[in-house]
């Protein structure tokens, strides 16, 4: 590494993304903010900064989540001399009953310098669980939502209106529920959490039932999307599964539906929402940020759901029941029909999300991390020899394991029967580019002004250094 600039000593913080499509933009304006302030940055995949944190330099490290099972490696990185803060990525959809036990427990909260909340909601369910820890929650919001408000959302104007000219007018319909297709999916998540967040036979029959619910989620949806393909004819309906959908899944539901659905996974949401005519969806995060980019989403609710907890987002949006009032929801969007129910959602969200006005998530963060005794380190990160070719081999070998567990060659091949698919791996980070990191900065620069002296470099694949 010859850029000396980079090697200047600063107070170094790690971020780690696990999705992509979720999170990367908003890890990426979170660095900037830390460059506008002095700090060093590190963004970059999941994967890749937990296999290399050794050689990145000690400082805070910026996790996505504290489940228990993280405990181990969080000791091992405190003795190397990071700190770790956390703002879990689901800590929005979340139930009161088993949220403490899955997402973290006593031993892990107690690790870290801080946790950063989405807002009150999350804090409230946190702390009345692990009272004895309440005074590391800090109220900050997410950088996620920095990006949907109107000072950032500009950031995505070109895009979206380049879809509308590729799809004119088209319904946006969002998944997160075609992760569990059979049985052999939940019992594989079920033995790979058990002893680790699934503790008791509740914490089992819990997810268990969650599935079930999702399977008839999956199932309501199937029927609406085709009878509301089959209505409009004319009108273009687009799902966007989640990142931990199950592919095949959606090439079947595609191969059985009209020509008028697709189903297209591509870049980053918040322009897909700007350019939909209406949003369709069931307890999805996106619904909420379809709220606060200006749309009205609907929530296809035909059954009950409080027994999990989990229609936060539902109660932003306007919910339906039935298929006669869906077609109605989405005919008054189509006519730009004004939502009597706007006002009360954004109060709803208010509640729940810190930093939709005021000052910014990113600011709320930093003003944290400047609060913690971090001492400047020189960046001396060297790539590994032959790093390149060891990825790819090392992927090769992990997409031959998937084929043996599809053509039923596990015990054979003597492989892990928890281990995470490659596939499903590269569905939540496919990848990254200088080139695309460079062009978001470039758009932050061009569209607000501010991050004038901000430089990226590269370090290693899919991870990124950035500084002034």
């Amino acid at each position: 590494m010859t850029n000396e600039s980079l090697k200047r000593p600063r107070k170094w913080v790690s971020i780690l993304v696990e999705i992509k499509a979720r999170s990367f933009e908003a890890k990426l304006l979170l660095a900037c903010f830390l460059a506008e302030a002095g700090f060093g940055a590190v963004v970059g995949n999941k994967r890749m900064l937990d296999r290399r944190w050794r050689d990145l330099p000690p400082g805070v490290w910026f996790e996505k989540s504290i489940t228990p099972y993280k405990l181990k490696r969080m000791f091992n990185r405190h003795q190397a001399g990071f700190q770790t803060v956390c703002l879990d990525e689901e800590g929005l959809i979340i139930s009161r009953k088993v949220y403490t036990s899955l997402r973290m427990s006593a031993e892990s909260l107690a690790a870290v310098s801080r946790f950063f909340c989405w807002g009150q909601f999350q804090a409230d369910t946190v702390a009345q669980e692990l009272p004895d820890h309440a005074s590391k929650l800090v109220l900050t919001g997410n950088p996620r939502v920095d990006l949907w408000r109107p000072e950032f959302r500009v950031l995505h104007e070109d895009t979206a209106a380049e879809l509308r000219t590729e799809f004119g007018d088209f319904v946006l319909i969002l998944s997160n529920y075609a992760n569990f297709i059979d049985d052999r999916d939940i019992r594989t998540l079920i033995d790979k959490q058990r002893g680790k967040n699934i503790k008791t036979a509740a914490d089992e029959q819990w997810l268990w039932d969650l599935v079930n619910f999702q399977t008839h989620v999956r199932e309501s949806f199937e029927v609406a999307i085709k009878a509301l393909a089959t209505r409009w004819p004319e009108r273009t309906f687009i799902v966007r599964p989640h990142p931990a959908d199950n592919q095949n899944y959606w090439t079947k539901f595609k191969q059985s539906t009209p020509a008028n659905v697709q189903v297209i996974y591509r870049g980053f949401v918040t322009p897909w929402l700007l350019a939909a005519k209406a949003v369709l969806h069931n307890s999805c995060t996106t619904g909420l940020e379809a709220l606060l980019v200006g749309q009205v989403p609907i929530a296809y609710v035909p059954f009950d759901a409080s027994q999990f907890e989990i229609g936060f987002s539902n109660a932003v949006s306007r919910c339906v029941s039935d298929l006669p009032a869906l077609e109605a929801a989405i005919d008054d969007a189509y006519t730009n029909q004004e939502w009597s129910g706007r006002a009360a959602a954004e109060a709803t969200a208010a509640d729940y999300i810190t930093a939709m006005t005021g000052p910014l998530a990113c600011e709320r963060i930093i003003a944290e991390l400047n609060a913690l005794e971090i001492a400047p380190q020189a960046m001396a990160y060297s790539r590994e020899p032959y790093s390149r070719i060891r990825y790819r081999l090392r992927d090769w070998y992990l997409q031959f394991l998937d084929w043996g567990d599809d053509n039923g060659l596990s015990k054979l091949l003597r492989t892990d029967p928890n281990r995470m698919k490659l596939s499903f791996m590269r569905a939540k980070f496919a990848g990254s580019t200088l080139q695309e990191v460079e062009q978001f900065i470039a758009k932050l620069q061009q569209k607000t002004g501010r991050f004038q002296n901000v430089r990226v470099t590269q370090i290693d694949q899919d991870m990124y250094a950035i500084y002034q």
